[in-house]
């Protein structure tokens, strides 16, 4: 069965400009072998810097690849013509990290949910405000709010407008880059849970980009770890939960507020490593590093159907006590049906 989205050997530098180094490349993405069904959700996590956002864009052909192909439904994103590209922008849509940077100040909440479908001659002005109120409905924006402009709303009430707006086309694949990282920790679980519902109800593929683990376990079936633009560990989210095989996805848990891990499993303070040809990139900062991740750069190996790895000295057992990150993310999805039901 073909992939809805497959990313092969993908990998993207940007130049930068600097004083005494001029014409330095960056190495954003470094040979990212991804794919994604019909219907299935992929969360994307790492720190700062990882290379997620630039991921993201990549795959809807914001931005082409220097090495490697993105493709949709087994054709090259690169080889859309002009007009094709306008038409997949209805099957692939994208739902930024800010909401009040992708909305125009001037404009009323309607008149912005309504636009994609006039852009595309979807509908005529009066069907596209009507589905507009409908789509308002189904994210949760009461009707009210319809003729406001978005600086008279509240951070959740944007970043909904900003999930209405994209899913008015039907896409097929959405990208929610940090959707709800910049919110209240309420405020985040009943956006999470709003996005569940969509997916469940709309059918759409979705990446889910993220540097919060905490909100990962209850919105994806898989998860990939990056680090500095490479692939380190890839599974389901409940066996990245339950047994993380990587250390530095060990990190990412540890690193949740309250985490059960014990320090041990944290990373150390070394050298972030951008710059990297033989080895590990992770080596200075592994605390299960040996002279073998400084010299030669681990493959990627694929450990059990649906799971992939690469590293020299993977985690031979569970992490103790891994549950706990579970839990952090359970209760923040349980207080969204405290709150709604107490609304």
């Amino acid at each position: 069965m073909t992939p809805l989205i497959r990313a092969e050997a993908l990998s993207h530098s940007y130049k930068t400009r600097r004083f005494l180094r001029p014409n330095l490349s960056h190495m954003a993405l470094d040979g990212i072998d991804l794919s994604l069904a019909a219907g299935e959700t992929l969360a994307v996590v790492g720190e700062s810097g990882s290379g997620k956002s630039t991921l993201g864009r990549m795959l809807l052909g914001i931005e082409r690849p220097t090495g490697g192909r993105v493709s949709y439904e087994g054709r090259d994103l690169s080889s859309f013509g002009p007009a094709e590209a306008l038409r997949l922008t209805q099957d692939l849509q994208m739902v930024f990290q800010n909401p009040s940077a992708a909305l125009d100040p001037r404009l009323a909440v309607i008149s912005q949910i309504a636009e994609p479908l006039l852009i595309h001659k979807l509908a005529g002005l009066a069907e596209a405000r009507s589905r507009a109120a409908e789509m308002m409905e189904r994210v949760g924006l009461p009707p009210p709010l319809a003729n406001r402009t978005p600086k008279l709303l509240s951070g959740g009430q944007r970043q909904r407008v900003v999930i209405a707006r994209a899913l008015m086309t039907g896409p097929r694949f959405v990208v929610f880059d940090e959707a709800v990282s910049a919110l209240d920790v309420s405020v985040q679980a009943q956006i999470l849970e709003l996005i569940r519902s969509l997916r469940r109800s709309g059918g759409f593929a979705s990446l889910f980009i993220t540097h919060d683990l905490r909100v990962v376990r209850h919105v994806a079936d898989r998860v990939a770890v990056l680090y500095l633009g490479r692939l380190v560990e890839e599974g389901p989210a409940r066996q990245i939960f339950a047994a993380p095989g990587h250390p530095y996805t060990r990190a990412l848990l540890a690193a949740i507020p309250g985490s059960p891990l014990p320090r041990a499993a944290r990373l150390h303070a070394g050298e972030i490593r951008r710059e990297v040809g033989l080895g590990c990139a992770l080596v200075s900062r592994c605390p299960v590093a040996s002279a073998l991740c400084a010299q030669l750069t681990p493959p990627l190996v694929r450990l059990a159907p649906g799971r992939r790895l690469t590293c020299h000295h993977p985690l031979p057992r569970p992490a103790p006590r891994a549950q706990g990150a579970e839990a952090a993310t359970a209760g923040l999805v349980h207080s969204v049906a405290s709150q709604e039901e107490s609304a």
